[in-house]
């Protein structure tokens, strides 16, 4: 039987605000790989962030994509009613990488939509991501995981499936190493867990 690797959903989220440094550390300290998120600006700066809009966590309406990282690098992130976390700053994914290889931590990274909309974003991402080793990228969108493995072909590319429908379709992307069943759809499988 293969092993089972863990790994902390937007890091420790369940103890820290997600995507921010404090889950990572968290995790780091639960000894599993971390998932997180990544999001490109307007100008390449690749940053630590799961909403495809700034809103939900920072209140500022704008999409990540349409923005210099300049417009977003003081932002203060957190959850409206909670005072605790409004310390919060949306994390640099380099600085995240680098630390994470320091420590040896395995990385799933999730690729968000404004990498497609960025025609330099899948190689800035690859240039980043160059001698991490324990690291894996996950995205909804086939097309970016096909782009992602031409730069990376010895990186394990995981297509996320939210829908019984997209299932047929796996077996003709020989670039997909392995998929990510979306909790939406082991709901409609195995019904709600508790």
């Amino acid at each position: 039987m293969s092993e089972v690797k863990v790994y902390a959903h937007r890091g420790a989220s369940g103890y820290a605000l997600e995507n921010t440094w404090d889950a990572f550390l968290k995790a780091c300290e639960f000894g599993v790989g971390i998932e997180l998120d990544v999001q490109i600006t307007k100008d390449g700066v690749v940053v630590v962030f799961h909403d495809d809009n700034l809103r939900r966590l920072t209140g500022f309406n704008a999409d990540i994509e349409a923005l210099a990282y300049e417009d977003i690098k003081d932002l203060r992130v957190g959850k409206k009613w909670i005072r605790p976390f409004q310390h919060y700053q949306i994390p640099l994914a380099y600085e995240v990488f680098q630390w994470a290889k320091k420590k040896n931590i395995p990385l799933n990274v999730e690729l968000k939509a404004s990498f497609v909309k960025n025609p330099k974003g899948p190689q800035i991402l690859a240039a980043m991501l160059e001698g991490i080793r324990d690291i894996h990228l996950s995205s909804f969108n086939p097309q970016l995981l096909e782009e992602m493995k031409k730069l990376m072909p010895s990186t394990e590319m995981a297509l996320i499936i939210k829908k019984n429908k997209q299932l047929p379709y796996v077996k003709e992307m020989e670039w997909v190493d392995s998929i990510h069943l979306h909790k939406r759809f082991l709901i409609k499988l195995y019904g709600p867990m508790s």
